[in-house]
């Protein structure tokens, strides 16, 4: 049985917010003192044998990623469905000598079904900022704001952004039905901000 790490530990996405800022501030910490961050992952209560089948969630997009097989990489090394392009990643971790360390991941099929629906929810609100980013960078490219990129490309990464809102958006409604649960709001006004224009019902 291969042993996991992990930086992040399984819980709402609130608590692993609180998480990623204190690994910042260590690493704000050890930069400012010009010192080698010290990396003291948790050992994980799975192991490595255990992962296919298992819904893990990015720290920072929130993005879903179910582990599919362990397989082998190019150094012989074994992990969760190694990348098929280069044969030396692996969907969710690394190897750090002789640890698989998860990284920027956190478990969430075993988490209650409202945590599970926190977590779809919060992959829509990053997505709608990034939208809105994409929006305002695509504005001031169309007047000459800024110039160090074309509007045209700036409208591609718009268009790539409302992509990946939709299909957030349709992950959270068919986790909210296949949960049995149902949303607070609208879907459309998830993750709204101030500004934002709301759907009305």
């Amino acid at each position: 049985m291969t042993a996991l790490y992990a930086e992040y530990t399984s819980g709402t996405p609130e608590d692993v917010a609180r998480q990623v800022e204190k690994v910042h501030a260590r690493e704000r910490a050890a930069f400012r003192a010009r010192k080698r961050l010290e990396h003291n992952p948790t050992l994980l209560p799975w192991t490595m044998e255990e992962l296919p089948g298992t819904t893990w969630r990015n720290a920072y997009t929130f993005a879903a990623e179910t582990v599919k097989e362990l397989n082998t990489d190019n150094f012989g090394k074994t992990g969760p469905d190694p990348a098929e392009t280069s044969g030396i990643m692996f969907s969710i971790g690394l190897w750090r000598g002789e640890q698989f360390c998860i990284e920027h991941w956190v478990r969430v099929d075993h988490l209650p079904a409202r945590v599970q629906q926190a977590w779809a929810a919060a992959r829509v609100g990053y997505c709608r900022q990034e939208v809105r980013a994409a929006q305002q960078a695509y504005d001031d490219a169309k007047h000459g704001k800024k110039h160090y990129s074309s509007p045209t490309y700036r409208k591609r990464t718009l268009e790539w952004k409302e992509k990946h809102l939709a299909e957030a958006r349709q992950e959270l409604a068919e986790l909210t039905e296949h949960l049995g649960l149902t949303l607070a709001l609208d879907i459309r006004n998830i993750g709204a901000s101030a500004g934002d224009q709301l759907a009305l019902l």
